[in-house]
């Protein structure tokens, strides 16, 4: 089962957005390529909002991707995620978890599982059901601290048709209120294809 280990990867992914941007205009000097680069390549034009879709191991989703958002590979975030992005310059991640339903007795015995370890730790919990593009659950709002970083989360336990999904976006606290309807509009965007 694909648990999250909240406060390793959004330290991690904090810290590696953190320490790319002071290094954003040096060219890479062995192999690979730049951060600038990476985003450059995967920067979308200005003013546009597009449904793409995103062929993973566990099936097929499309989502709605406005001004900034650029994917990542999947592991960037977490070693588990099916998709993963970010908002560079509005601090902003994202990422799809899913597992097949056939693996859990049912949906409150899977949220029994992961959510607990998703909200150890954390303060200011808000719940409240959910449904979205066939999808139902709960949403989580919470904020949580890593390391001396406050970060505020939206958290969607949702049931598909035939997966469980972990539907989770997070920004950095000053920056809740600003990202909360891109993070929010994204998320619910989200669309299973099959």
């Amino acid at each position: 089962m694909k648990k999250l280990v909240v406060g390793g990867f959004i330290l991690l992914s904090i810290l590696m957005t953190g320490c790319t941007r002071n290094n954003d205009e040096k060219s890479s000097t062995g192999v690979g390529t730049s951060q600038r680069e990476k985003r450059e390549k995967r920067s979308k034009a200005e003013g546009t909002e597009e449904e793409t879709v995103y062929r993973t191991e566990n099936g097929t989703f499309t989502l709605k991707l406005s001004d900034g958002w650029e994917a990542l590979e999947p592991d960037e975030l977490s070693d588990d995620a099916d998709l993963s992005f970010e908002n560079y310059d509005a601090d902003i991640y994202y990422m799809v978890l899913s597992e097949h339903k056939d693996d859990f007795e049912g949906f409150e015995e899977y949220k029994d599982l992961i959510v607990p370890d998703m909200l150890e730790d954390t303060y200011d919990v808000e719940e409240s059901d959910i449904e979205y593009n066939g999808f139902k659950g709960t949403r989580y709002t919470f904020g949580l601290t890593s390391d001396g970083i406050k970060t505020a989360w939206i958290y969607d336990v949702l049931e598909g048709e035939t997966y469980y999904i972990q539907n989770i976006g997070w920004t950095i606290n000053s920056k809740k209120e600003k990202n909360n309807k891109n993070l929010t509009q994204l998320m619910e965007s989200l669309t299973f294809v099959k």
